[in-house]
C-alpha cells in the first residue's frame, strides 16, 4: 500500500517539489485519511474514500494546496502501474 513516504519521495522528485514545500499538517493528515481508506491502489478507489471521508477530515474547499495530495497518490499509482 502507499504510504506518506512513498508520497513524499514521489513528490520530491517530481515537477510537484515547489508545491511539496508548501504543504501543511492539515494536508498530510488528508493524505493520511485518503490512505488509510485505501483498499487497493486504485484511481476509483481513492475516489470512492474521498466521498465517503466527513467534510471535517477534508481541507477547505478553496484551499487550492490540498489538491495536490489526490494528484500525488494518482502519480504513485500510475508510476507503480508502469513499473511492474
Amino acid at each position: 500500500m502507499i504510504t506518506l513516504d512513498d508520497l513524499q519521495d514521489y513528490g520530491e522528485k517530481s515537477n510537484l517539489k515547489a508545491h511539496m514545500a508548501k504543504l501543511k499538517p492539515i494536508h498530510w493528515q488528508y493524505a493520511a485519511s485518503l490512505l488509510a481508506g485505501m483498499r487497493e491502489e486504485t484511481e476509483a478507489e481513492m475516489n470512492r474514500v474521498w466521498s465517503q471521508l466527513p467534510r471535517n477530515a477534508k481541507p477547505p474547499l478553496d484551499d487550492k494546496l490540498a489538491r495536490i495530495i489526490p494528484e500525488l497518490i494518482v502519480r504513485v499509482i500510475s508510476n507503480r502501474r508502469t513499473k511492474q
